[in-house]
């Protein structure tokens, strides 16, 4: 039985780090283009029916929460 990572060890904050770096950057993939859109609505730019193509990617995308997978211990990213 391997042993239980304890949460006041370098290496489980260096695993967390990484963990929430990982979903930073997903939610990041899917909102920026989104935010980038709303911009361009606001300025005029784009009417409403760009703005909801402009928002179906991203609702089609998923989310950091939805690829991983949980432990008994932690969450594993996939």
């Amino acid at each position: 039985m391997s042993q239980k990572r304890r949460r006041d060890t370098p290496e489980w904050a260096w695993d967390q780090a990484l963990i929430d770096a990982s979903d930073d950057h997903r939610w990041h993939e899917v909102l920026d283009p989104l935010a980038a859109a709303v911009r361009r609505w606001e300025a005029g730019d784009l009417d409403h029916v760009d703005l909801a193509r402009a928002a179906m990617p991203s609702a089609q995308r998923r989310p950091p929460s939805t690829m991983c997978a949980a432990t008994s211990a932690r969450w594993w990213c996939a």
